[in-house]
């Protein structure tokens, strides 16, 4: 059944529906999913909500609540601006604000209205007593893409897809201070890759001038090498392979629990719930990189001394 839905989205996924989606609703509040999306989920998306002044219909009465990155303008009488990402006030000079590292947009020339929640509203609990606006704070970079998931993996989901995971398991973990998830990770990337060293080093392509002499090179190297050799590449190739998949698949489920869980810690003991949750948060762009080329050094340091 296609119909016209104009300006809303499927309580499961979000996403805006068209004229041509196939949509149902919830026979008890009304709320539209797309067909796969109930089919998927089993149930309305907002079944917990049922019975509740968080009702779909009841909310619809309402006027939705939508954070956005107002414009944000200079106080003549200070000179100070307001920080429209964690509301920390501070000199309009500055580029940035120091608390929490958003850009000053007078300072800049501009602003951009940007949803930061991806269309969650900032009190809606996320799980274990945390709402939307404390996970945006201790997310912090990139929190339009995460806060949904998050409310996905509330209602149900089991798994996403991230391709940073993916493509650096260690380097993405790390970045995002999953220490223990990062340190298992580059373990066990390692010791895939060494699985297949004895193999690499007896591949030589550094003769072989087009693809059609690669295959060539390749066809003679295969049948004079080593069986346990091969196996070994093999393995080693189809279990970092595992790895990097597992990590993209559950690589934002591990991050929305280890959001959940640290920012609960926090409100239990800090005096200054905010502040700290945005310093166990965040992103570390140093972290990363010394995941992934820290990563591939000691890879080959191990190689050259073994």
């Amino acid at each position: 059944m296609s119909i016209e839905n104009n300006n809303k989205t499927c309580a499961f996924c979000h996403a805006y529906m068209f004229e041509d989606d196939d949509i149902v609703y919830c026979p008890t509040c009304g709320a539209p999913h797309h067909r796969n999306c109930y089919n998927e989920v089993g149930h309305c998306a907002l079944n917990e909500l049922h019975g509740t002044d968080k009702q779909y219909d009841k909310l619809l009465k309402q006027e939705p609540v939508i954070e956005k990155i107002e414009p944000q303008t200079v106080n003549d009488d200070t000179g100070y601006v307001k920080c429209a990402m964690c509301g920390e006030e501070f000199d309009s000079d500055e580029r940035a604000c120091p608390n929490c590292g958003a850009p000053n947009m007078p300072k800049l020339g501009g602003f951009a209205p940007f949803d930061l929640l991806g269309g969650v509203s900032p009190e809606t609990d996320m799980g274990q007593g945390v709402t939307a606006n404390e996970a945006k704070q201790f997310v912090f970079s990139n929190t339009q893409r995460y806060i949904p998931k998050f409310l996905q993996f509330k209602n149900g989901i089991k798994s996403s897809w991230n391709w940073a995971a993916f493509l650096f398991p260690c380097g993405w973990f790390l970045s995002r201070k999953m220490y223990l998830n990062g340190l298992v990770t580059g373990v066990l990337s390692i010791v895939f890759t060494l699985l297949s060293v004895p193999f690499s080093q007896s591949v030589n392509f550094s003769n072989a001038a087009d693809y059609a002499s690669m295959v060539n090179e390749m066809n003679e190297i295969l049948p004079k090498t080593d069986k346990f050799v091969l196996t070994a590449f093999f393995i080693g190739f189809v279990l970092n392979l595992v790895l990097r998949i597992i990590s993209a698949l559950w690589g934002d489920r591990l991050y929305y629990k280890h959001t959940l869980n640290t920012v609960k810690d926090i409100k239990t003991y800090s005096d200054d719930i905010s502040n700290d949750i945005i310093k166990k948060g965040g992103v570390s762009v140093l972290l990363f990189i010394l995941g992934v080329l820290g990563l591939d050094i000691l890879t080959n340091l191990i190689i050259t001394l073994v």
